[in-house]
Order: C-alpha cells, then sequence, then structure tokens
C-alpha cells in the first residue's frame, strides 16, 4: 500500500477476495491475527436507538402465536366436553323435559252469543322423551260463566284427571259451558296443564289463553225517557228488559246510577242500593221473558244542562254489594234540563223537598215564589195550589190574597187577588202564602201511611209577535208525607208482672233487692223498622239475664254497660191504629252506704229509636229514668222507694 493510502480502498480488498474465490492457482491471503486480548466489556453498536424493525416483528410475532395457541387450545376442549355431553345425553335418553316440548292446540268458535252454548276442543301433546305423570286439566273460564247441565249454577272453574301422558302421546278433551258477556267483548279462557315427573313432588304448568268474543247480549233494555224536563218538573223513567237468550238468565240484577241533581220519587217495583244507584233484584229471566219496571222523579239543574242516566244488567259481584261483576247491557240516557218559562218553587215549613214531612196535626206553612225568565211579557197570570189527601183537616187552611174552594180543596190567586199577575214583565218577581194541617192521631184512627198531596200551577199568555196569548204553564208537585206515631213506654214493678221478685222494701244497704222492669213500644199511621229501645244499667245494678217473652230479643253490653232491645220491625194497624209490642226483665239492685236516704236509678238514659218506612226519616225518643219509686206499681208505697240502713 502507498504510503499517503493509510487504509486500503474498498474496490481493492473486493477484487483480491474475488481472486482468491474464484481464480486458478490463486495463493490464499494470510490473515494476520492479533495476539491481545480483548478488552473487557460490551462495545455498544448503537446510538441508544430502538432495536431494528425485523428483531421487534419477530418478537411479537412469537407472543401473539403464543395467546392464540392457548385460545384454540380451550377452545378445542371446551367443543369435546360438548360433544361428549350431548352424546350422553342423547344416547342414554336423561330425564330433561321442557314446556317447549308441550304443545296445547284449543280448536273453538271466533264469537259466541252470550247465554249460548260454547264448545272448545283441547288436544295435549306430550313430545318429551320424558312421561308426564299424575296430569290435570284446569279450565279458568270468565265470571259469570254457567254449568251446562245446571244454568242456574256458576262455573268458575273446571278440572279434569288426565292421569298420564306418555311420551309422544297426545290427549283429546271436550269442555262446555255457557258464557255471558257485554256485546262486542272479549271473553278469556285459560287452559292450565298441571303435571309431575316421576320421582318428583313439584308441580309443573303450561298454560295457553283462548280468546272468543261475545256476538251479542243476553238481554237488551228499552228505555223511555223525554228529551227534557223542566227543573222541578216530574219526570217519568220506563224501563223493558227482555231476554235474548236461549236459556234461563239467572240472579239478573238491573241498575240505573242517577245523574246528580236526580231525586226518585217513586217506583213501580221498590228498589234497594244507595242514593246515587236503584239495584232491582229481577230474578230469574227465562227465553223472550220481560220485566217492567217504572221510575217517577225530579230533576234539578242549570239551564240547558244534560243529564245522563247509565243503565245496567248483569250480575252482581255477591248478595252484600251493589257491584255488578258482569254486565250484559250497558247504556246511557240522556235528559236536558230547561229553565221553564215562568219560574215557580214551594217550601214546606221551610224545606224545598219534593218529599217533606210533618207530624199529624201539626200546622203546615208554605211559601211560594214565582217569576217571569222570557224576555216577552206574560198576561192574565193565574197561580192555583190544590191540597188532595184524607189527612187534610180542610178547616185548618188559610190563605193571603187569595181564596180556597173546600169543594174542589184548591187555593186560588189571580190578577183581582194579586195585581202584579194581571201583567208579569221579563224579570218580575213575587211570594205567595198559605198553611194548612192534618188531622191530629187518634187511637181510633183509620188512615194508614197519611199524606197531602200539593200541586202549584200557573198559567198565563204568552205576550210575542207571532206567538200571541200562547197558554205558558209551569206545575210543580210535592208529597207532604206525615211521620208515624212512635210511642215508647218504660215502667218499674215489683209486686207485679211475671216474675216474682225477691229483696227487702224499702231497699237496704248492701242487700240485693230485684224489680221489674217493662218496657213498651208503639206505632200508628205507619210502619217502622230498626226500632231499638236502650239504656244505661247503673253501678249497683245488674242485669238478672231474664227476659219475657223470649222471642225478644235483649242483649246486654257488660263493658259500656248498655242494655239495648232490638224490636226490629213494628206495623201499624191494617188501618192505620197503633199497635205495640213489649218486652218484660229483671235487674238487681244493692245499694251502698251514701245512697241512704234517697231514691236511686235503675235504668238511666232511656231512649227509643226507629225509621219510619214511609217517610225514610229517622225517629228519636226519650224517656225518663226509671228509679226505686215505683208509681205504676199499684200496691208500691212511696215510703218503699227510699234506701234505708
Amino acid at each position: 500500500m502507498a504510503d499517503n493510502q493509510p487504509f486500503p480502498s474498498e474496490d481493492d480488498g473486493l477484487a483480491d477476495l474475488d481472486r482468491e474465490l474464484y481464480e486458478r492457482g490463486a495463493t490464499p491471503r494470510h490473515v494476520h491475527h492479533s495476539n491481545l486480548a480483548p478488552r473487557p466489556g460490551e462495545i455498544k453498536r448503537d446510538w441508544n436507538l430502538r432495536p431494528p424493525a425485523a428483531e421487534t416483528s419477530r418478537h411479537h410475532r412469537y407472543l401473539s402465536l403464543s395467546v392464540l395457541s392457548k385460545v384454540f387450545l380451550a377452545a378445542g376442549v371446551f367443543f369435546m366436553l360438548s360433544l361428549l355431553a350431548a352424546g350422553f345425553l342423547i344416547f342414554r335418553g336423561g330425564n330433561i323435559v321442557s314446556n317447549a316440548n308441550i304443545d296445547i292446540d284449543l280448536t273453538g268458535p271466533l264469537t259466541v252469543k252470550s247465554g249460548g252454548d260454547f264448545d272448545l276442543g283441547i288436544a295435549i301433546t306430550n313430545k318429551n322423551r320424558t312421561d308426564l305423570e299424575t296430569a290435570d286439566l284446569v279450565i279458568n273460564f270468565p265470571e259469570g260463566t254457567r254449568d251446562p247441565l245446571d244454568v242456574g249454577k256458576d262455573l268458575p272453574r273446571l278440572r279434569r284427571a288426565l292421569s298420564e301422558i306418555k311420551s309422544g302421546q297426545t290427549k283429546i278433551e271436550g269442555i262446555q259451558a255457557i258464557l255471558f258477556g257485554q256485546e262486542k267483548t272479549k271473553l278469556e279462557i285459560e287452559v292450565l296443564l298441571e303435571y309431575r315427573l316421576r320421582g318428583s313432588d313439584a308441580i309443573f304448568e303450561k298454560s295457553k289463553i283462548y280468546e272468543v268474543q261475545v256476538a251479542d247480549s243476553p238481554v237488551s233494555i228499552n228505555v223511555n225517557l223525554p228529551l227534557s224536563a223542566n227543573v222541578g218538573r216530574e219526570i217519568e223513567l220506563g224501563l223493558e228488559v227482555v231476554s235474548n237468550s236461549p236459556t234461563v238468565l239467572s240472579d239478573l240484577v238491573l241498575a240505573v246510577i242517577w245523574p246528580p241533581g236526580f231525586t226518585p220519587k217513586r217506583s213501580s217495583v221498590t228498589p234497594t242500593g244507595s242514593d246515587q244507584t236503584a239495584i232491582w233484584r229481577l230474578g230469574d229471566l227465562p227465553p223472550g221473558g220481560r220485566r217492567t219496571i217504572t221510575v217517577v222523579g225530579e230533576l234539578t239543574g242549570q239551564n240547558a244542562e244534560l243529564k245522563s242516566f247509565q243503565i245496567q244488567i248483569g250480575l252482581l259481584k255477591s248478595d252484600n254489594t251493589d257491584e255488578l261483576a258482569v254486565i250484559y247491557t250497558n247504556t246511557v240516557k240522556t235528559i236536558q234540563v230547561e229553565r221553564p218559562f215562568v219560574g215557580l218553587a214551594m217550601t214546606v215549613n221551610d224545606s224545598p223537598a219534593s218529599e217533606p214531612s210533618a207530624n199529624l196535626g201539626q200546622l203546615v206553612q208554605t211559601v211560594i215564589d214565582w217569576g217571569n225568565n222570557l224576555p216577552v211579557p206574560v198576561t192574565n197570570g193565574q197561580i192555583s195550589l190544590s191540597l188532595k189527601g184524607p189527612a187534610l183537616r180542610e178547616s185548618s187552611v188559610t190563605v193571603q190574597n187569595g181564596s180556597y174552594s173546600s169543594t174542589a180543596d184548591v187555593i186560588v190567586w189571580d190578577q183581582v187577588s194579586v195585581p202584579a199577575l194581571a201583567r208579569l214583565d221579563p224579570g218580575d218577581r213575587g211570594t205567595l202564602q198559605a198553611s194548612f194541617a192534618s188531622f191530629p192521631f187518634s187511637a181510633g184512627s183509620s188512615i194508614r201511611n197519611p199524606y197531602i198531596d200539593l200541586v202549584l200551577t200557573f198559567r198565563g199568555e204568552r205576550q210575542e209577535a207571532g206567538r200571541q196569548g200562547e197558554l205558558v204553564e209551569t206545575v210543580i208537585k210535592k208529597t207532604l208525607k206525615l211521620s208515624a206515631v212512635f210511642q215508647a213506654a218504660g215502667a218499674a214493678l215489683y209486686y207485679n208482672g211475671p216474675f216474682a221478685n225477691t229483696g227487702p222494701l224499702p231497699p237496704k244497704v248492701d242487700t240485693p233487692t230485684t224489680y221489674t222492669v217493662v218496657w213498651q213500644l208503639a206505632t200508628g199511621g205507619n210502619d217502622v223498622r230498626e226500632a231499638q229501645m236502650f239504656a244505661t244499667v247503673p253501678r249497683g245494678v245488674r242485669f238478672a239475664g231474664e227476659a219475657a217473652p223470649s222471642t225478644e230479643k235483649l242483649v246486654y253490653d257488660a263493658t259500656n254497660r248498655i242494655l239495648t232491645w232490638e224490636a226490629g220491625y213494628l206495623p201499624a194497624g191494617s188501618r192505620g191504629e197503633p199497635r205495640s209490642r213489649e218486652v218484660v226483665f229483671q235487674v238487681e239492685f244493692i245499694p251502698s252506704a251514701n245512697q241512704t236516704g234517697n231514691e236511686a236509678n235503675l235504668l238511666e238514659n232511656i231512649r227509643a229509636v226507629s225509621i219510619d218506612t214511609f217517610t225514610g226519616e229517622a225517629i228519636n225518643r226519650a224517656l225518663n229514668n226509671l228509679t226505686t219509686i215505683l208509681s205504676t206499681d199499684a200496691n208500691f208505697n212511696d215510703s218503699n222507694g227510699i234506701i234505708v240502713q
């Protein structure tokens, strides 16, 4: 090498190596190896850069292959285990049952006539490899369903034993029922299969719902109601129930929900229910049968206000409720309230009720208000008040600015006695008064459920172009009902009565003496119901527990020391004459030392209550306390009523 070239050129070195490898006869070059030991330590081959990309890629591929291998291995193990499990179940058979392998096929009509026969075909197929044991078929019917073998019998549920349903077996059943429901409603019948498996007490179920639509109602109702009515005037509601069913309709009920402002006054058949709902129990209605009911009542409300009557026919939920469980027919009828052309209002003893009440012999005061509601005048006005009834005492009638005819039993006010009635301009108002009384009650009375009918009428002529002289009329009707003469009495005895009394007279301190007590209840004119008589038993007095007659019900509340006689229904005589009932019982009295020198109470706070069946009003009577002074005992001396030491 030349001195000016410290390192051989790259091309010369490669050329020499090439000659040594490929040229014939070339002598290999001798490579000199140094005798120096290598310096310890690692020589860095880079400038702190990352490893070459090729090396990094090879490392990552190694790691990825390792994870994938593990995943594939796990999947393979799981697959093999699944194959083993499936093979075990397939070849061994197993006891596993699925509801999906139980078919319930239902065949029946899509619609049914309410009250007609309903037939449903049921096919149950067991596609499981295991038998179904002690299988039962349960059918849950909608409310109101009846037994086809006994139409009067409810059929809420039907159960049939199917015994065993083998694997692959189909069992077919048919059921019959009589369905009832409102027209165009859908009824649901639940078909339920209950079964057990061999070796298990658990009950398994599979169910299916069958829907059927009611084609028509088993009953129809015809409603007769006017389209409009004046405030305060009576209206008549006619109801006719007609059976469309081919079978007998049992326990049929008619319900009417009154609109606000309607007051029923009388009905051809007395209903039960509440103030807002009337219930008529129609009983059994044969095919084609009819029931007719008429209700008379009175409407109040604003002018042009609509009032709706809701009328339902069906079955009650239970005997002690007014709610219908099944509704066969539901209809609504509407009437419009109209303000009368000439307004009339009448109070009886300050009561605006359509059926006020008063006591027999009581003076009754009536106040009449009138007014022109038309935008035009009314002329030649006349107001009349008719008084009719067997209880009216004609001689008691008095009238202001009017006249009374006892022949016709009518009070009349006209333009002669009341000049303001000659012409009533729009908005004119006025007031009239009259009074009367009924006959007082007597033991010889021959009036049962006494009443006086009041009919108030206005008549006049309308003064309007095209309607000149047209009659304007307003009528108000009321019935004054006269209350029952409900009476109560009580007496304490020692010598008289059905019981033999014991003990000293006068009563002695710390020594018992027995007394006989007589209670009486009576009513005249009207019957009463829920009649009761009760009293407080003071301390030192004991109810002995014996009573006569034994048919009368005496109840003693020892906690509150209340003795009650539950008399119940108490009728008046057939002609209204009074009838009475009595009960007799014993009490025992042991005086205390601090009562010496005084009389003592045997019964306190004595009261009698009842409800008048004619007027509907509650009656309450208070009686004096019964003491040791036996004023009604014929053989008693008053000095024997004072307690001694």
